[in-house]
């Protein structure tokens, strides 16, 4: 009897749920709908030049636009857009000068390979081509290009640092895990309480995904989750070696909290200590493109970003994970002009648009930072060209008009926002000049979610009125 009506009782919570169930794949995943796409950037001077840009003539040749996948790297290598940038640079002065240039063209989009289109990317100085330095410098995935941050950290000597040096002490502590069931506590995370008193002179970073926060009493309390991780765990100390070891514990949940803790230790059972140069370098691997004091000057600078919040911790996910996809790429190459010479600097690139599919058909936006005009003497005129068969639906500066070939814009000078700086060009394309902005999914989504939540309430309410009857009449009989 009991076994029948659990059955019945399933059966009646399945089909009411039936309707959760049908929901669209798609409204049940909640695909992603954006990919990012990566900002074009001007040719900029790196250091002081008397140098002019007299005009810019920017070329977009967009007849193509990118898919949000790419099985291969070489189907990715097949999409055509790309840009041409051309100046005219002048020296007025009386003697010849010499700058460096800089060409940041940023990461491989969300939908692309990394480091896979480097033979994109061409630079012709008065026809000729330029043999340039590729360099690298770190960045946050995705971020925008920002001249007074990225510019400095290209560097041709090792960055100094006050805390950070090549031969700082690094002292590596690893733990052994004993006691821990986790089979019973499938989502068990480990902590240990860092006082920042302790730690002045030292930094500290564990080898995994972890995560930090503050306890009342002013300690912070690192953990991670151990669910999939070995038994064995790596504490990296930077600076001072620590003193007294801090007391790891496990907790039965993320929430990481006293009063939750399980059964389980940890015990030393090594400790090495080397420099951070060695550590830096440990997994450093020449083909994979990057210069020893480019690794080397990106991994300070991730170190220095993830503790500027005064906390003993740092986190270096990008470092120990992929490298590569935390970034930026630059070309750099020297030019000489004498007085009063003239030269063409012609630059030709990838362009990678932001893809936004919750539109229908999906819109494309396409972003070319003016900010590295602001590294040159002086700045002309503006000429850009868009060869495009699509719609522009938007543009964040005015003046395009519509050719046969697509669009043109001239400006006599760069475009500037309200406090004088000067802003982006960015503008969007879409097959259809009437893109409507796609809600359904969405919509859907809801509507179903409100309908099947009450049916699942009445469900369980059912089941337990059937339950509770069940057990009333079962009572009644054996009284009988």
């Amino acid at each position: 009897m009991k076994t029948k009506t659990k059955s019945i009782i399933a059966a009646m919570t399945l089909f009411l749920m039936l309707p959760l169930l049908a929901m669209p794949a798609s409204a049940m995943t909640m695909a992603p709908t954006d990919w990012c796409g990566s900002a074009s950037t001007g040719a900029m001077s790196a250091d002081v030049t008397p140098i002019i840009v007299e005009k810019e003539t920017l070329t977009f040749d967009l007849s193509a636009l990118p898919k949000t996948y790419y099985e291969t790297e070489e189907a990715f290598l097949t999409y055509t857009g790309s840009y041409t940038a051309e100046y005219i640079l002048y020296n007025p002065t009386a003697e010849s000068a010499t700058t460096t240039i800089a060409l940041p063209f940023g990461m491989s989009p969300s939908y692309g390979y990394d480091d896979s289109d480097i033979s994109k990317y061409s630079i012709l100085i008065n026809g000729e081509e330029v043999e340039a330095k590729l360099r690298h410098t770190y960045s946050y995935p995705y971020t925008d290009f920002d001249l007074e941050i990225d510019l400095p950290l290209l560097l041709d000597d090792y960055i100094t640092d006050d805390f950070l040096s090549p031969d700082t002490t690094v002292t590596k502590y690893t733990f052994k895990a004993s006691e821990v069931d986790r089979k019973k506590n499938p989502y068990a995370y480990f902590g240990i309480d860092i006082n920042p008193e302790q730690y002045e002179n030292t930094l500290v970073y564990i080898d995994q995904d972890t995560n930090a926060w503050n306890q009342e009493d002013g300690d912070y309390r690192l953990n991670g989750w151990i669910g999939e991780a070995s038994d064995t765990y790596v504490l990296y100390a930077f600076g001072d070696p620590i003193e007294e070891l801090p007391e790891w514990k496990f907790y039965k949940d993320v929430t990481v909290s006293d009063g939750k803790e399980i059964s389980g230790t940890a015990s030393l059972i090594n400790t090495e200590t080397f420099t951070y140069s060695e550590f830096v370098f440990e997994n450093y691997d020449e083909a994979r493109g990057i210069s020893e004091i480019d690794w080397y000057n990106a991994a300070v600078t991730e170190f220095k970003m993830s503790s500027d919040s005064g906390s003993p911790i740092a986190y270096l996910n990008g470092f120990k994970e992929n490298f590569e996809s935390y970034v930026m790429r630059w070309y750099q190459y020297d030019i000489t002009i004498d007085a009063g010479e003239r030269l063409t600097v012609k630059v030709t690139a990838p362009m990678y648009p932001d893809v936004d599919t919750k539109y229908e058909p999906p819109i494309y936006t396409y972003t070319y930072l003016l900010s590295p005009a602001a590294t040159w003497a002086d700045f002309g005129s503006l000429d850009v060209d868009i060869n495009t068969p699509y719609y522009m639906i938007e543009s964040n500066t005015e003046g395009f008009t519509k050719t046969e070939s697509g669009y043109k814009l001239s400006l006599e000078e760069l475009p500037k926002n309200d406090s004088g700086d000067l802003t982006n060009l960015s503008f969007t394309l879409c097959t259809s000049e009437n893109p409507e902005y796609d809600d359904s999914i969405p919509a859907i989504f809801w509507i179903i979610l409100i309908i099947a939540i009450p049916l699942v309430i009445i469900a369980l309410v059912f089941s337990f009125v059937v339950t509770l009857v069940t057990d009333l009449v079962k009572m009644i009989f054996k009284k009988r």
